[in-house]
């Protein structure tokens, strides 16, 4: 996906983020593109697995929004289907993610990281926690992606 587009998602998410999330203290946080192969390969399906439920992250007015097969989909066509994520789809859930992972500064305090153990971590998540903890093997491997995943 050209530089462009990733830099409209970018932006995109950075209004999100500022008008629906916890603020961004100076509005000029720097997104760290962590490694899009680990991404794919572990990230998503993690995602569609767990965050993509049409009542949570799969709808386009969440500031995290996600696409997943059986759920939302560019194509409104393609939605409850059951066949892999486009590349624009892929491409955006990667965005949206690296935002979320980059916002708070320091690693620990990932939004990407924080959430999803909101009765253990003291972040409002609506839905509650999604992992059991930190031992959680789920959580386990997104914390590996957003604290290793380094720049690609």
């Amino acid at each position: 996906m050209s530089r462009a587009l990733r830099g409209s998602f970018v932006l995109c998410a950075f209004v999100a983020l500022t008008a629906c999330g916890e603020p961004i203290e100076n509005g000029s946080e720097r997104v760290r593109w962590l490694d899009r192969g680990e991404y794919t390969a572990k990230i998503q399906p993690l995602f569609a697995e767990t965050c993509s439920n049409p009542s949570c992250h799969a709808r386009p007015d969440r500031p995290f929004s996600l696409y997943a097969p059986l759920a939302r989909r560019i194509d409104p066509n393609r939605t409850h289907l059951l066949e892999p994520l486009t590349e624009a789809e892929l491409e955006h859930n990667y965005v949206v993610s690296c935002v979320f992972a980059s916002e708070g500064g320091e690693t620990a305090q990932s939004l990407l990281l924080r959430k999803p153990l909101a009765e253990h971590a003291a972040a409002h998540h609506g839905g509650g926690a999604v992992f059991d903890g930190r031992s959680d093997d789920r959580y386990q491997k997104l914390e590996d992606w957003v604290t290793h995943g380094g720049d690609p």
